[in-house]
């Protein structure tokens, strides 16, 4: 190993004569080789593979669009299934229930417009059919159903003996019959739907029985057997029975309310967030012009009385001036003693 201090050329001999033939000819310096030539320039129509990338993504992003309208129209067409199949069974159960057509409209609308906000849950669900009556129903038998604008304060009185005595039957009760005996879903079933207990359920269909065979003796069986049947002829429309509106001008209906209603939260937040504003400034701008009027009028009335000051002293209140009739004396002179004054007196 290499000193410090020694001399680097006394290392070369013995290095030279260590060393190999193949080592002296390794370490002869080697020519460096040629540089490289620089690439030439591609051509304008070589540019292409460049945007290679770019080509992929935008065929995937075409392929997903291709993708969401083909689940689109595939959404578009199950809904419009669903309405031509059960919108026109589904309009004559609430009629059945309200007695009143035009309730029953707004329900079976108002029902399959929920359905196509909420396709994506409807079209997961088990019975899609029992989620749009379930919603049919509700609206229909709301009791606020009478307050809106255009409806009538009793329900029409149909002809049917049946559906007369339908109508006189609670709500509830009327519900479940409709359920279980009209339309034959099971029991378990017609109380999810109904949102009730099975016995409570079975409570509702029995009451329901009895009051119908009391109120239409002549028309049913005293036992109530033939109920169900006559139930299923009065909510039987025929299998060519239209809906009541095209599926097509539902949909757009339900996509152009949600539009609206919405624009008519950006615009309520808009109004009420400008009325905040200019109830502020308001504000801020007569709570400032107040606090300079009370300090004007301040100084104003300092100013005042500190004017009346040389008046009062040499004004008509002085003594010494004409306007002191009385003839009291200045402030902080003595006046006459009482024997003086009694002299004076005694004296005219």
């Amino acid at each position: 190993m290499r000193s410090p201090g020694a001399d680097p050329r006394a290392y070369r001999p013995v290095a030279a004569t260590i060393a190999s033939p193949q080592a002296a000819s390794r370490a002869e310096p080697r020519p460096e080789p040629d540089p490289k030539p620089e690439p030439k320039a591609a051509p304008a129509h070589e540019e292409a593979p460049k945007s290679a990338g770019t080509g992929r993504g935008g065929n995937a992003d075409a392929d997903a669009r291709r993708e969401g309208d083909r689940l689109a129209r595939r959404a578009e067409a199950a809904f419009d299934r669903l309405y031509e199949r059960t919108a026109g069974d589904l309009l004559r159960q609430a009629e059945v229930l309200t007695g009143d057509l035009a309730v029953a409209r707004r329900a079976v609308a108002y029902a399959f417009d929920m359905a196509w906000q909420r396709w994506p849950e409807v079209a997961r669900d088990s019975d899609p059919v029992g989620w749009v009556r379930a919603a049919v129903h509700d609206y229909a038998l709301s009791p606020w159903q009478r307050w809106l604008p255009g409806s009538r304060a009793h329900p029409l009185r149909p002809c049917s003996p049946l559906e007369t005595a339908l109508l006189e039957l609670p709500p509830g009760h009327r519900r479940a019959l409709l359920l279980y005996d009209g339309l034959g879903l099971d029991l378990p079933e017609a109380a999810v739907e109904n949102e009730a207990t099975t016995a409570t359920m079975a409570a509702r269909i029995m009451h329901a029985r009895e009051e119908i065979v009391m109120a239409a003796p002549d028309l049913l069986e005293p036992d109530g057997a033939d109920l169900p049947a006559r139930l299923g002829a009065l909510l039987d429309v025929g299998p060519d029975a239209e809906p009541p509106e095209r599926p097509a001008g539902v949909r757009d209906a339900s996509e152009r309310g949600v539009r609206n209603r919405t624009l008519g939260a950006y615009a309520l937040t808009g109004l009420i967030a400008l009325v905040t504003l200019v109830a502020v400034l308001t504000t801020g701008a007569g709570g400032g012009a107040g606090t300079h009027r009370s300090g004007h009028h301040g100084s104003g009335s300092g100013h005042a009385r500190g004017s009346d000051a040389p008046e009062d002293a040499a004004g008509p209140g002085n003594a010494t001036g004409p306007g002191n009739a009385a003839g009291r004396p200045p402030f902080g002179e003595p006046g006459p003693g009482r024997a003086a004054v009694t002299r004076a007196a005694v004296a005219r």
